[in-house]
């Protein structure tokens, strides 16, 4: 699903420009390696991800984070630890695309974090501070010839804090149907 096909499913205009979702796209594709240009003869040095490789490096190297105050903190420090021995690598995916995103939820057995990259997520709307205060996640499942297509939308406005899904299947990339609501049991 495409920019314009999420901003018109979801009903709301996505707060980056068009160049700058290809942009971030490009940055992406030089951080693996694939940049537009290579091809034949042309080579990679690989400087994408070397230099956001080093700038994690510098950027980590003497952070310390702690977690305190009370039993929950202690808690949430103790289910912290696998995200944060991490730290490094999401800080150079952040340096890659320009960007990231992390929802942490509970899993069952603790705290987990969804790590997102720049370019798999799209601001809708930013606070006086610059804070996104409304994102969609698309999320996309290819079963046979149908592309299915989850749209979450996440808004903060005041106090209140709005979840919003909406599923589409489609045969062909530009073409969704919105999925029926599933009846409640």
């Amino acid at each position: 699903m495409q920019y314009e096909n999420i901003q018109k499913a979801m009903g709301v205009d996505i707060a980056i420009s068009k160049k700058m979702s290809e942009a971030i796209y490009k940055w992406g594709k030089m951080y693996v390696n694939e940049s537009p240009w290579i091809r034949g003869d042309i080579k990679s040095l690989g400087l994408p991800a070397s230099i956001c490789t080093e700038m994690a490096r510098l950027v980590t190297m003497e952070s310390r984070i702690v977690i305190s105050g009370s039993a929950r903190a202690e808690l949430i420090a103790k289910y912290m630890i696998p995200f944060l021995s991490n730290l490094s690598r999401y800080v150079e995916y952040a340096c890659s695309t320009g960007g990231i995103s992390f929802k942490p939820y509970m899993d069952g057995k603790g705290i987990a974090v969804d790590v997102t990259k720049a370019g798999y997520f799209y601001p809708v709307s930013f606070d006086s501070a610059e804070n996104i205060t409304g994102v969609i996640f698309p999320e996309f499942k290819r079963v046979g010839k149908k592309l299915f297509t989850r749209l979450e939308y996440q808004q903060f406005s005041g106090d209140m804090y709005t979840i919003t899904n909406k599923a589409f299947v489609s045969r062909q990339s530009h073409c969704l149907y919105l999925l029926p609501r599933p009846q409640a049991a």
